[in-house]
This record gives structure tokens, sequence and C-alpha cells, in this order.
């Protein structure tokens, strides 16, 4: 019995305790409710600083874990209501910016789309969006183009540790008399060191911030770079022995208007990276002969491959070792003027995925290849065909187009083609983008009734085209026109 009676009394006072704990709670979300009453009818800092103690007081329930919890989240409200009051006499009388109210997690959204003179632009505003402005997610990829950089400069790119680095057309000397040193391209690339995968550093030829030199600054701490560009650098062999030494990852190298290249070179490029080399651009390297197009031809990877203005490449020679890379999709022959319609044709046979393709200049053509490469590639997005008088009429292009109805940038620029291919153009291309019709025989009527029917026309070149007023072809606002 004493077992029994003591049961019952632990029973009842669990009841007790479990009523006890429920009027608590009611008491609790009535005096949170009140609070928030209070603040949403915008009551004065002394009514809101008397509120809540008063009440905890008069319930004395300090102990009670959910009634802290509800003081605190009610003191936390009334801190951002009080900072809105005390933020806004400022906004209204001119010291503090509406702008500056914003969360930093928008701000950052807003300042990913700025280049980077924009950003240093708004960097240089209050101290606020220096701050904000320096965060690394922004700084991931730099892209500086056409700039005279010093020292100082270079150091602060390092500090931002970008994976992508882009300088182009740059110069080491600045108007004030400050230079690029050695010391200042070692502090850029050993404060980035193995995060930079990405380098661009191309048509910078001027010392003492060449190409050149800071492609060897990179070959010593930045070893994990997989994307070069160092094209229009005077580069020589022993340039890309080292480049063949240094980055063991590369699988995208740009080469272009090194002109000083020979088949050393690919050699080197061939030995390192045969199983690894993705994309390979060699334009205007004209030393490079058969031998270094067969080596080139066994990079059974390569997707892209650039051998425009190689001009000493036999057609036969470009025909064998082209066919070999059957997973190329994008495919420039620009300058070639050594092509026949025979090697247009093996290659299409054997390269069936190419989605890009430049045959721009390439006058030993004739219609067949545009036949070869409409039956061939009807996935093609890509299709520069200007100067090409012997394979461009209005009957070779719409053969053209009724298969490669995918296509989004079209360059018809210098030939042939009349208003019947705008025809055949807005009745076949719903995808079309870029257009370019430079120095062509079309009339405002033809082009303003292509722009009419192409709605998701985005840029059109006009250059030499007589007649033409941009304000009468087309009230787009997201349509450029350039003549």
């Amino acid at each position: 019995m004493a077992v029994k009676s003591k049961n019952v009394g632990l029973e009842f006072s669990n009841t007790k305790k479990q009523q006890s704990r429920s009027l608590d709670t009611t008491k609790t979300k009535q005096i949170a409710e009140e609070i928030k009453m209070r603040v949403n009818q915008k009551s004065n800092k002394a009514d809101m600083v008397s509120i809540i103690p008063e009440q905890l007081s008069k319930e004395k329930l300090w102990s009670n874990p959910a009634l802290l919890s509800a003081r605190s989240s009610a003191l936390s409200s009334y801190r951002g209501y009080d900072k809105y009051n005390i933020m806004s006499p400022r906004i209204q009388s001119g010291e503090l910016s509406i702008w500056q109210c914003l969360p930093e997690e928008l701000w950052l959204i807003i300042l990913s789309s700025l280049t980077v003179n924009d950003l240093y632009s708004f960097m240089m505003t209050c101290r606020d969006f220096q701050r904000i402005s320096l965060d690394k997610s922004l700084w991931k990829t730099v892209t500086i183009t056409k700039k005279q950089l010093a020292d100082a400069e270079l150091e602060k790119l390092g500090q931002l540790q970008p994976t992508r680095l882009l300088i182009v057309q740059c110069s080491g000397t600045k108007l004030n008399g400050d230079i690029v040193t050695n010391r200042g391209m070692t502090s850029l690339f050993s404060a980035i060191g193995n995060n930079l995968k990405q380098l661009s550093v191309a048509s910078c030829v001027q010392p003492p911030l060449s190409g050149e030199a800071m492609m060897h600054h990179a070959a010593l701490h930045c070893t994990n770079i997989t994307d070069l560009n160092v094209s229009w650098c005077n580069l020589s062999d022993r340039d890309v022995t080292i480049i063949g030494d240094s980055f063991q990852h590369l699988h995208s190298l740009r080469l272009n208007g090194n002109q000083s290249l020979t088949d050393e070179s690919v050699e080197v490029l061939y030995t390192r990276f045969q199983n690894q080399l993705k994309i390979l651009e060699i334009f205007g390297c004209f030393k490079i002969s058969t031998n270094g197009l067969f080596m080139i031809g066994q990079c059974e990877r390569l997707g892209t491959l650039n051998i425009g203005q190689c001009y000493r490449l036999p057609a036969v020679a470009i025909q064998q070792e082209v066919s070999r890379l059957p997973a190329l999709t994008h495919l420039n022959m620009k300058g070639l003027k050594q092509l026949k319609d025979s090697c247009v044709t093996a290659i299409m046979k054997h390269c069936p995925r190419i989605t890009s393709l430049n045959l721009s200049q390439c006058s030993g053509l004739t219609a067949k290849s545009l036949l070869e490469v409409s039956c061939a590639l009807s996935d093609l997005d890509i299709l520069d065909i200007s100067s090409c008088p012997s394979a461009v009429t209005d009957a070779s292009v719409c053969a053209l187009l009724a298969n490669c109805r995918r296509l989004l940038s079209l360059d018809l620029s210098s030939t042939s083609v009349t208003n019947r291919t705008l025809n055949g153009i807005a009745t076949t291309c719903t995808r079309l983008q870029e257009l370019k019709l430079n120095f062509c025989s079309v009339s405002e009527v033809g082009v303003r009734a292509l722009v009419e029917r192409v709605i998701t026309l985005t840029n059109l070149q006009l250059y030499g085209v007589k007649g033409i007023n941009n304000e009468t072809i087309s009230t787009r606002t997201e349509l450029s026109v350039e003549n």
C-alpha cells in the first residue's frame, strides 16, 4: 500500500507540473503577442524598453526557458526596428544612401555582373562598398584589358587570388613613370599560386609586361594551370618547351600568331600532352609543316583545332590528319586557300560532331563543299563562309539552310548573296542570333523583312551595305545593328 500511495503521489505531482508548464506556455504566448502588438504599433523607445521587463517581472517567470526565448526574440525584433528608425533620418537628410540598406548578399549578386573597371569605380565610393567589393567570390575571374599597370596593381591582384586571370593588351609602363618589375610579377603569381587554373596574356608584347615574361613567372609558381592563352606574344620554341615542362595538367593551349614556332614546338606538345590536349590553336603559325600536322593528328582527344592561315600545309595532309580527329567539335581553317572540295568531303565524313566551322577565305572551294556540310552537319551552330565567292551563292546557301536549321551565328560577308538568301534565312533559321552581311548586295526591304521574321536575332552587321537606315530597320531594343 505504501508503494501505491507513493505512486499516486508521484502521478499527482507529474500532473501538477504538466498543468504548470501548460500555464507557463500560455502566458508566454500572451506576453509575446503583446510585445509584438506594441512593436507593430510603432511604440517609442521608452515604451519598448519598459514593456519587456515590466511584463516579465509581473509574471515572475524569469527562469522559464520559453519565456526567456520570447524575450530574446522580442528584443531582436525591436533592435532591427530601432535600427531602421535610427537610419531613416540619416537617409532623409542625405547622410546615408538608401542603397547601403540593401543586404550584402544582394549586393554580391549585383556586383558579380560588373567588369573589373566598374567594380573598381564602385569600390571607391565608400568604405562599406569597398569592403563588399573585396569579397573573394567577386574575384574568381579577373579580366584586365588595355590598361597600364605597375607593381602596385599586380600586388593587389595577387591578394585577390583569382582562379581565372586574363591580362589582355596591357602594358607595364604608366604615364607617371611607374613600371612593372620582376618583383611585381613574382608577387602576383606567388600570391595566387596553384589557385590559378586559367591564364591569358594574349597580345601583351611590350616589355616589361610581356606575355613571355608573365608566362615564365607563372611557370614557377602556378603549375596547376589547365588553360593557357599566350597568343600574339612572340613566343619561340624554347618558350613552348618551358610550357611543356611546367604545366603538366594542361588541356587547352592557344598559340595563335606566334610566327616563330616550328615543328619542334608541336613535338613538345605531342610528347607531353598527346592524351590530354583538348584545345589547340595555332592560327598564323605558318612555319609548322606536314610533320607537325601529323603529330597533331595523333592527339585523338582534340575537340577544338585552329589551323587558320597555316598556308604552307598541303591540302592532302590537312585532309588526312584532320580526318583522324573524330572528337572535333570546333574547326577553324580560315585562309587555307589550298583547300579543295575533296578535303571538305573527307573531313565532314570522319568528323560528324562539328558544331562550329570556319571556312572563311577558302577561295578554292565551290558550292559542292556547302552541300557536303549541309548533309553531314545538321547540328551546326556557328558557320563562317565569308569571302568564298565560288562556294557561296543564293542557291547553295538556301540548300545549306534547308538542313542546318540550328544555326546561331552565320557570316556571309563579302559574298554574292541577295534578298533571296535573306528570305531563306527568315524561313529556316528560327534560332539565329548573329548574322553578318558586310559588303553584300542586299536591300533595306530585304533586311527589314528578315528582322521582322527572325525574332531571335540580336546582332546584325551591315558594314559596306548601301541604303540602310538603322531607324527604319527595326524598333527592337534588343537588336544591335552595325553599319
